[in-house]
């Protein structure tokens, strides 16, 4: 039987296995990773992520289309799945101390539900903001997603395996048809990669324990670090408070002066989060989002007589738009995969 290999496990990783199980293929699906769902490290940015579906995209074409069809993939899995994948439908609010670009929002409202622009020029003022949205998105508590979509994709045949590669090509065996590259950070230095335009994008987060936190906040700027109050669903309250924004640093150390101007700032604008008390802070974390110059790369080339399919450089969006990115990167090895 022929073989197709995704190196990474990831969100990437696991969104491509995804899209390729719903092909049924006859052929086998081999995913190959250092870190695996359930895994704890610095170099496994997915459980660290804050994880709901925000206008923190890019608004280039491509980075909207991403998040345009992950959006409507994501629909689905909500219907079918719901609390067991650790999804849930959450208000949002965005606020922008710039006005973002009008493709984004244009595309933005023509696919979330209850869209509304602000237009309440003393909430703006309140926020520091000039421009800001009200939607319904969705909301992951990412640990958990990664291992609902890890379970799934070993009851459907996918096959798991724990190996550190030097080059991309040692995944590949006499029968793989196809690599599907979703190493994230690991582009940067993977053999036969070695993508100099990746990054790593460092953020901190402050999460706590506040269940009476069951909306969104954020807070964008084109010169200063993000502000943003995402709640994890179906996680006995947990919210996740941020964050840093830290193009080239891979510091894997948290800051105390960074976990404080979080939470001053967290509950400045967002002072719902005091209605109960002081912040149950649970703990500080540190994570390197995959960051990429000119954004993701989706791309095919041949690598020592292999077929490579590049699928990476989501930066901090991968929740968001890597179902997009996969039926993409897909689409490079079959004409018509389905979503």
């Amino acid at each position: 039987m022929s073989e197709i290999v995704i190196v990474g496990s990831g969100i990437i990783g696991l969104y491509t296995a995804l899209i390729l199980c719903r092909c049924e293929l006859a052929t086998k699906i081999t995913v190959v990773a250092k870190w695996l769902p359930g895994d704890n490290s610095i170099e496994y940015t997915s459980p660290i992520a804050g994880g709901n579906f925000s206008s923190i995209s890019a608004a280039d074409p491509a980075a909207l289309e991403y998040d345009r069809l992950s959006f409507l993939y994501l629909d689905e899995i909500f219907k079918n799945y719901g609390r067991e994948a650790g999804l849930a439908r959450l208000k949002t609010t965005e606020f922008w101390r710039q006005k973002p670009p009008a493709a984004k929002i244009e595309s933005l409202k023509s696919y979330v539900p209850d869209f509304e622009i602000i237009e309440d020029k003393e909430v703006l003022k309140s926020k520091d903001a000039s421009f800001g949205v009200r939607y319904t998105t969705y909301n992951f508590y990412c640990p958990h997603f990664l291992k609902f979509l890890y379970n799934k994709l070993r009851d459907h045949g996918v096959t798991f395996l724990r190996r550190e590669l030097s080059h991309i090509t040692d995944a590949a065996s006499a029968k793989t048809e196809v690599i599907f590259n979703c190493t994230g950070n690991g582009a940067a230095t993977i053999g036969g990669v070695s993508d100099s335009k990746c990054m790593p994008i460092r953020g901190q987060i402050v999460l706590i324990r506040a269940p009476h936190i069951n909306e969104n906040f954020g807070l964008l700027s084109e010169d200063r670090e993000p502000i943003y109050v995402i709640p994890r669903p179906f996680s006995g309250g947990q919210v996740v408070l941020g964050g840093y924004y830290q193009k080239g640093d891979s510091t894997p150390d948290t800051f105390g002066y960074q976990s404080a101007a979080i939470i001053d700032k967290t509950t400045r604008y967002f002072p719902q989060l005091l209605a109960k008390g002081p912040l149950d802070v649970i703990v500080e974390k540190a994570g390197l989002r995959p960051g990429r110059e000119g954004g993701a790369r989706i791309e095919k080339e041949t690598i020592n007589g292999k077929t490579v399919i590049h699928n990476y450089g989501a930066g901090g969006t991968g929740f968001q738009s890597g179902l997009g990115m996969a039926l993409k990167a897909i689409e490079l090895y079959l004409p018509s995969p389905r979503l």
